[in-house]
């Protein structure tokens, strides 16, 4: 515990510790300690409080989606790029790809990179001036035009190698998802 005293017209800090003070120290320890084993039992492998995972599977992020009322589908092709195709309660569809898997043909291998894209038509024939503006407005989401100037798209990236919560990941869902109603509004005729 810290101690501040006035010495003058400064304020000085001690960090010497009264004996009331060793009491409640050894209180909030017992507390701390109390409240953690309680929370921790209660917790779903940590996922949906506070502790971070590091790596998501497919079939993981596939309860993620389903539990936010969305339809997926692995559609993940023998030794291709493991990806789920997702369509929300809205009817809008995206893919979510996995990276950084020790296993990409099995479903529950852990991944430490998800990126969620959508595609729309580039019917209104957008240039990336045009999403250079939408860029300026907004952080999130990444907007590009194909080579071949066919499709208009948005990706967001999450590397889980720092790990996220269960709620956060649910935020950055939604958060894509909003940018991709607004990044819509640009693209569609």
């Amino acid at each position: 515990m810290w101690r501040c005293e006035r010495r003058g017209d400064r304020v000085w800090r001690s960090d010497t510790l009264a004996t009331g003070d060793v009491t409640m120290v050894l209180a909030r320890m017992a507390l701390t300690l109390v409240l953690g084993l309680s929370v921790g039992a209660s917790a779903q492998a940590g996922f949906e409080r506070h502790a971070p995972v590091h790596d998501l599977s497919r079939s993981g992020l596939s309860a993620i989606f389903t539990s936010m009322g969305m339809t997926v589908k692995d559609t993940t092709e023998p030794g291709g790029i493991p990806w789920l195709s997702v369509t929300t309660k809205e009817g809008e569809l995206f893919n979510a790809f996995l990276y950084s898997c020790t296993d990409e043909a099995r479903a529950t291998a852990p991944c430490t990179q998800v990126q969620f894209r959508i595609l729309w038509k580039n019917n209104k024939g957008r240039t990336a001036d045009d999403l250079n503006r939408f860029h300026l407005e907004k952080v999130f989401g990444r907007g590009y035009i194909t080579p071949d100037k066919g499709m208009v798209g948005l990706e967001h990236q999450l590397h889980l190698t720092g790990g996220i919560n269960g709620r956060n990941l649910r935020e950055n869902i939604t958060y894509f998802l909003r940018a991709a109603d607004d990044f819509e509004e640009i693209v569609k005729p």
